[in-house]
């Protein structure tokens, strides 16, 4: 699991990975049809299809974010180790 910072303060932890989705963890809620940024080498945005709570109801509120990279650039790719190889 990686966490990275997003471009509105806080922190987001990367649960899954692929060349075109990404599946996340954050502390704030996203509709569907938002774009969520994070700041990797730049803007890097995350077009969300589903947010979900995840966490428990004392806990701090925690939201799984589904979606798919926006203008993932060659340097964020190797930042998110994303590499073909």
């Amino acid at each position: 699991m990686q966490t990275v910072p997003l471009c509105r303060g806080g922190t987001c932890d990367l649960l899954e990975v692929t060349l075109s989705h990404v599946v996340l963890e954050v502390s704030s809620v996203w509709p569907p049809g938002s774009t969520l940024e994070l700041e990797v080498e730049g803007t890097l945005g995350v077009k969300v299809r589903n947010c979900r709570k995840v966490s428990a109801p004392e806990a701090a509120p925690r939201f799984r974010v589904e979606g798919r990279w926006t203008g993932l650039t060659r340097a964020q790719r190797s930042a998110l180790h994303l590499d073909l190889a």
